[in-house]
């Protein structure tokens, strides 16, 4: 890694203007005589540039043509002179180039012939000094080349020098250098801009003032690409500490400055407080913004609903009360002034619970601080009086199956992480600019199998990897990586997780790929690159995923490395459960773990959380557990009985059985019945032997020596009482007994008349 260093270029003396205009009458109104002449000349075909009459103004430009010619920069035309252009500019104008403006110019060079509107606007630069008509004068004639320019005005071999100097660093940095990147063709043209705009060719001598105003300027006028162009030379000059910051010269948002603001429509004493606050929390700076975006929303409700409340301190209990109704009823874009709102999909939608939750979170914390500080008195607990409603906290909390990645669709992304090409990369309609390889597939596969969050990927470090034996219990001792896989069974690697929201800094291991990739692509990462602070710790580091002397964009692999993967996978990029993100794999990776064997304390080291809190939610049963689980469970299976059962085929063949004649037979043990229906017959486990009970004897030596019998098995569920009696217990049996023995059987009676006829027919 190579630290900042700011370039300086050694030159044997000071550079000067190549013209010295102070020797000349730069009187800018034409006299009479100067006037007539001008007018004769221009109307012939060929003019008297010796007319002695013209000298004031023939003069300059004869020594500034002669400097133009001598250089050898623009190739020499004798047939016409590009001094008519500006004689007759002069004639148009009444008034001699001295006095021009810079749109004077513009005008003049956009009349010429083609050929001489390099020379004219060298002339032009070095007679006038406008800085500004550079600008102007691309914005409305195309194809000027100011890097010819720039190599008039200043010595070659310094504005050579300094746009090696740039590129050398571009290319550190990781920028494409192909010769069809349109950009790098800009860059030349970019860079002697910037130098003429500055009037200076040393990089060292340009100021944060200087390409400030040359950057409100371009941003306005310039197209897409040479703004690029300045963006990339910024990034260099940045680098080399000549400037202080980047300039990403984005075009402006709509036709100007927005017309609203976050502060808008909030009381001034309101607003004040929650700047007072802003500036002493000590809280995270993202959370502290996300705060003080609905603490102004909460000013714009007041300065609606109750206008007479400006100061915290004016808040009480019945407020509090009207408030947290307010805000059960709030939609999305209420009490908000972007314009970006109302193009929400689920904009006028009753807000979630989460986020009214934030906006009562947001004030809590505020009153609480306000009271803790002594800068208000205590007229209420605000962790008592502003606690969540029972009904939001039920629709909240984390809902980890709502966000698995659907199991055919992960599959899917996971090959196509593996697979990735640099033709996956030109497909993606990025128009030619786009990350290494190497990056790309680093980022995805750090994405499908670390689990972690998306800020934890944008801030790991260089060598936050190594391969370690699984079979060892020193996980220092590092195991070499093979020449090409399959790695070996006993090695896994390690990867240091910086610190995050729920824990330090600590190491998980993952697949040895994980190890093979990154450390792949910390070979080709370009190491001219400066270190960055971590928000967190504020230490200063060296970022793995960083290219072009930044780390990659926090919304990159939700917006442009997903639905690569998904595009090469075959898959959309939203599946039953809503699109797919970064967070989403993380839920998917640490609920697949804790399904093959990973207990809650393991899951949660991994995941990086302090307890378990946060990680049972993950142990969370899919349904597609809980049914196999119920399958093997078996509360169906467990209490079925198989019965054998009897089919008399003649019976059926010859129509008996629809005469009312028995055809079915079931096994009782100690007889047959012939109710079809004995399935469902209450005295099925304890027969009352009805009608349709038949005692074996030679009937049952007639079933089994007949021919045309079918016979089956039939499941029949049981309840406990009748597996009891199944299985030989005599108090079931007899309770299973007495339980029916005055309800009827099929064919009417109940066991208890059938035993009394029974006994008085013996009598």
């Amino acid at each position: 890694m190579t630290d900042t260093v700011v370039v300086r270029v050694d030159t044997p003396q000071q550079w000067q203007w190549p013209i010295d205009i102070s020797r000349y009458n730069r009187h800018k109104k034409l006299t009479d005589k100067e006037y007539t002449a001008l007018v004769h000349e221009c109307s012939k075909k060929y003019i008297w540039y010796s007319n002695p009459t013209l000298i004031r103004l023939m003069q300059p430009m004869n020594e500034v043509f002669e400097l133009i010619n001598t250089s050898g920069v623009y190739a020499s035309n004798s047939e016409q002179n590009p001094k008519r252009a500006i004689l007759q500019q002069v004639l148009k104008t009444k008034t001699a180039y001295w006095g021009w403006t810079a749109d004077d110019w513009v005008d003049c060079i956009s009349v010429a012939n083609h050929a001489f509107k390099g020379k004219i606007t060298t002339a032009a630069y070095l007679l006038g000094r406008h800085s500004d008509f550079l600008l102007k004068l691309q914005k409305k004639v195309k194809k000027i080349y100011l890097q010819k320019v720039a190599s008039v005005v200043f010595p070659i071999s310094e504005v050579e020098h300094s746009l090696l100097t740039v590129q050398e660093i571009i290319r550190a940095l990781g920028y494409p250098d192909k010769k069809r990147d349109i950009i790098n063709s800009l860059l030349p043209n970019a860079l002697s801009t910037i130098l003429l705009y500055c009037q200076t060719p040393k990089l060292e001598e340009i100021t944060d003032k200087q390409f400030k105003n040359l950057y409100s300027q371009a941003s306005k006028t310039y197209s897409d690409d040479k703004r690029c162009a300045l963006s990339r030379v910024s990034v260099a000059l940045k680098h080399l500490g000549i400037l202080h910051q980047e300039y990403s010269l984005r075009p402006p948002p709509g036709h100007g400055s927005f017309h609203n603001s976050a502060e808008a429509g909030v009381s001034q004493e309101w607003f004040d407080w929650v700047e007072r606050w802003f500036k002493a929390t000590t809280l995270s700076s993202s959370t502290t913004k996300d705060r003080r975006t609905m603490l102004l929303k909460i000013g714009r409700w007041l300065a609606q609903e109750y206008p007479e409340v400006t100061s915290p301190e004016q808040w009480d209990r019945q407020l509090v009360v009207n408030f947290i109704t307010a805000v059960d009823n709030w939609k999305v874009g209420d009490f908000t002034v972007s314009l970006l709102t109302s193009f929400q999909p689920n904009f006028g939608q009753t807000l979630s619970a989460p986020a009214k939750e934030s906006i009562l979170l947001a004030v809590r914390s505020f009153l609480k601080d306000l009271q803790e500080w002594g800068w208000i008195s205590a007229r209420f607990n605000p962790i008592q009086v502003l606690r969540t409603p029972r009904k939001w906290q039920a629709l909240m909390g984390p809902k980890p199956l709502e966000k698995l990645i659907e199991s055919a669709v992960w599959l899917k992304l996971l090959w196509a992480g593996l697979n990735l090409t640099e033709a996956d990369l030109k497909s993606s309609g990025t128009s030619g600019f786009y990350y290494p390889i190497e990056l790309v597939k680093a980022v995805a596969i750090a994405w499908l199998f670390v689990g972690s969050r998306n800020d934890e990927y944008l801030r790991l470090r260089v060598g936050c990897t190594r391969f370690i034996s699984t079979t060892s219990d020193q996980e220092a001792e590092d195991i070499p990586r093979p020449d090409g896989p399959p790695f070996p069974q006993n090695v896994c690697t390690m990867i240091s997780i910086p610190v995050n929201k729920t824990s330090k800094s600590f190491t998980k291991c993952v697949d040895p790929i994980v190890g093979a990739v990154l450390q792949d692509w910390e070979k080709v990462r370009p190491a001219s690159q400066e270190k960055i602070k971590d928000r967190k710790t504020e230490e200063n580091f060296h970022a793995l995923f960083s290219c072009r002397g930044k780390v990659i964009h926090k919304k990159y692999i939700n917006d442009a490395l997903i639905p690569m993967l998904c595009r090469k996978a075959g898959v959309p990029t939203e599946d039953k459960n809503g699109r797919i993100t970064s967070h989403r794999a993380r839920t998917t990776i640490i609920t697949e773990l804790g399904k093959h064997g990973m207990n809650a304390f393991e899951l949660a080291r991994f995941a990086g959380h302090k307890g378990l809190a946060q990680i049972r939610h993950y142990l969370a049963v899919t349904p597609t557990q809980l049914v196999q689980s119920y399958q093997k469970a078996g509360v169906l299976q467990k209490n079925l009985r198989q019965i054998q059962v009897l089919i008399d085929k003649d019976a059926v063949e010859s129509g008996s059985a629809a005469k009312g004649e028995p055809w079915i037979y079931y096994d009782l043990g100690n007889g047959w019945c012939m109710n079809q229906f004995w399935s469902t017959c209450k005295h099925r486990m304890a027969c009352g032997q009805c009608s349709f009970f038949r005692p074996k004897g030679h009937k049952e030596q007639w079933l089994e020596l007949k021919n045309n019998i079918l016979k089956f098995l039939q499941e029949v569920p049981l309840d406990d009482d009748e597996v009891a009696a199944l299985e030989g217990d005599v108090e079931a049996l007899e309770k299973l007994v007495l339980k029916h023995f005055d309800e009827p059987t099929p064919d009417g009676r109940t066991p208890h008349q059938i035993k009394e006829a029974d006994g008085v027919s013996q009598a």
